[in-house]
């Protein structure tokens, strides 16, 4: 369990949103597209936080690079320990698709 408070937060949407994937009770249509906008949404929101994330994660490490003394030719190079790999079922293809779907119904209103 980690002590960061950001990590808990998405820890817990996380277990949230796989609990949701297993729901299948019985729900609209316009929610359905209210809930594939709010993902739409959250799929951007998270993209843009792993890249200031992984920024500053970079600019750190070079920092503590130069602190160490390290060689320059090979400042910010680094082993991201503890970063897992993407699950095969990610990718573009993937993300094609869901904006597909968006595209095709962003214009309905959610008592549609």
């Amino acid at each position: 369990m980690s002590s960061d408070a950001l990590v808990v937060r998405l820890d817990q949407m996380l277990a949230d949103l796989a609990d949701a994937v297993a729901d299948n009770s019985t729900t609209s249509d316009a929610a359905r597209v209210d809930r594939i906008a709010r993902l739409e949404k959250l799929r951007a929101v998270t993209a843009a936080l792993q890249a200031a994330e992984s920024v500053r994660f970079a600019q750190s490490q070079v920092a503590e690079q130069l602190a160490a003394d390290v060689h320059p030719t090979v400042i910010g190079r680094t082993n991201w320990v503890g970063l897992p790999p993407l699950p095969g079922g990610r990718g573009p293809a993937i993300e094609h698709g869901a904006g597909v779907v968006v595209r095709t119904t962003r214009h309905l209103r959610s008592t549609q």
